[in-house]
């Protein structure tokens, strides 16, 4: 299993984490801005766990 960690994926995730909490409670949980961060912590992570996690085979 491929468990290498992309320590500048993980790093930008914290930072736009941190940015979407802060419009959040700034602007709103609905404001556009909150809600664009979101989407693109979204997609970061999604990427992330491709990147971190790989298929296991399975064994018959």
């Amino acid at each position: 299993m491929n468990i290498e960690v992309d320590i500048s994926s993980a790093e930008k995730i914290e930072f736009i984490r941190a940015q979407m909490i802060e419009t959040g409670m700034r602007k709103g949980l609905l404001h556009p801005s909150t809600i664009k961060l979101s989407q693109h912590l979204d997609t970061l992570l999604n990427n992330y766990s491709k990147k971190s996690f790989t298929k296991v085979p399975v064994v018959n």
